[in-house]
């Protein structure tokens, strides 16, 4: 399996923008899923999902984790407040840390 970033320049959010490419070596068969979708998918957001059904996506910024830089990509339930929150290293896309309201 071939795994890969890609910048999707004409998207405006960062997390549209960005995502993973994978393919098959085997069957050739290819899927995407941009920073947003990969978020999403996470079971913590999930969780929240469930008993958010008006969740919306946040304004990505900017933070330091690791000492490096990074994207925090929050979720707001049926209020403005922040019902989860998935962080990425800005350069290597990598998913570093998850963090939900759920059961609190």
């Amino acid at each position: 399996m071939t795994v890969r970033a890609y910048t999707r320049e004409e998207r405006l959010c960062w997390a549209g923008r960005h995502g993973w490419y994978a393919t098959c070596g085997t069957c050739g068969e290819e899927v995407s899923g941009s920073i947003a979708g990969l978020a999403l998918a996470q079971p913590e957001v999930q969780a929240v999902r469930r008993s958010e059904p008006a969740m919306r996506m946040l304004p990505v910024r900017d933070v330091i984790r690791d000492d490096q830089p990074a994207k925090v990509v929050g979720f707001s339930g049926s209020g403005e407040r922040e019902v989860a929150s998935v962080v990425f290293l800005r350069d290597s896309l990598r998913l570093v840390h998850v963090w939900s309201a759920a059961g609190r």
